[in-house]
């Protein structure tokens, strides 16, 4: 186990985050990243606020470990935002546009954030 500050913020014992990769990534292969000991990550870009609800139960009912949803900013909406807090996800993951909203949304949710750039 190596222990860092990204492991000991995001409670994982790997510095390793599964990226959000589109339609590559799926709920099992999320939940298998974080059980091993990393941040599996779903992203969530097409799935609709239900959709996005009903894939943090598919998760956690895999797996007690924390994980998170990825949105790619440019092709998201605020519903998809609210959703991904609204189901307590872990963490939030963004990528592909201007993450200031993004992150103060989950700053006032306590949920922590990360932004892949490009």
């Amino acid at each position: 186990m190596i222990k860092t500050r990204l492991t000991e913020r995001l409670g994982i014992e790997h510095p390793v985050l599964l990226g959000g990769m589109g339609s590559g990534t799926n709920v099992e292969l999320v939940s298998a990243v974080s059980e091993a000991g990393g941040l599996g990550i779903l992203s969530v870009t097409s799935y609709t606020p239900d959709q996005i609800a009903d894939a943090a139960q598919q998760i956690r009912a895999r797996t007690r470990k924390p994980f998170g949803f990825n949105l790619l900013i440019a092709f998201t909406n605020e519903a998809q935002l609210s959703a991904c807090l609204a189901a307590g996800v872990p963490v939030l993951s963004t990528a592909w546009g201007d993450p200031a909203g993004h992150a103060e949304a989950a700053r006032s949710s306590g949920t922590p954030w990360v932004h892949m750039v490009q």
